[in-house]
């Protein structure tokens, strides 16, 4: 999240965003999915988007009243569980445009959408489990009290990761990244990421 600290700053940081046309602005995602197609390694996902029905979900709406956008992915890897015969993608994301739920929808659209998406793709919501004492993803602490192990197979797998802008005063580049929590592997994004080719060019 970025925050201005004065009115200034402010209006020069909203302007960046509206027209991104200096080409500063970077914002990459990296989302895990289910299913993807085999042979495919980069590409990008054009398809309109307008309110659901079904509020707050968004859809493809392909009768030219969606708004245009546009999400540019790359593979990074390609994980195999062999204890559930199970492959997931590692995917890196741009979205040119940005609107609601873009990344979850388009990625839904080309195949099952993200881990740990129950609104969009194919991941139901895990069951409540008021037994603490049987859970195996609790534990207790040194007074007794049980708490909730963090669960990365029921958290939606999509991370803001990286995140590029010019300073609105002196007009130098910032430049902000982190790992997500469910990835065990940092080495996979050092590696494979090159981040200057990430130009926003809307």
């Amino acid at each position: 999240m970025v925050f201005a600290r004065n009115r200034e700053s402010a209006s020069s940081l909203c302007q960046m965003w509206r027209d991104r046309s200096c080409g500063i602005i970077q914002k990459i995602y990296l989302a895990t999915v289910h299913e993807w197609p085999p042979a495919a390694t980069a590409g990008e996902i054009a398809l309109p988007l307008a309110p659901s029905d079904q509020r707050p979900k968004w859809r493809v709406d392909s009768t030219g009243n969606g708004k245009q956008s546009l999400t540019k992915w790359t593979v990074l890897s390609r994980n195999y569980n062999h204890k559930n015969n199970h492959q997931t993608t590692l995917l890196s994301l741009i979205p040119v445009t940005g609107r609601t739920h873009q990344l979850r929808i388009h990625l839904a659209s080309v195949g099952s959408g993200i881990v740990g998406d129950s609104l969009y793709g194919s991941d139901a919501l895990p069951p409540p489990n008021n037994n603490n004492n049987n859970n195996e993803n609790n534990e207790n602490n040194n007074n007794g009290t049980t708490i909730k192990r963090w669960d990365a197979s029921n958290q939606l797998q999509l991370h803001a990761h990286h995140l590029s802008f010019a300073h609105p005063t002196s007009g130098h580049l910032m430049e902000f990244s982190c790992k997500p929590e469910w990835m065990d592997d940092e080495s996979i994004i050092t590696r494979d990421i090159n981040y200057n080719t990430y130009i926003d060019d809307r």
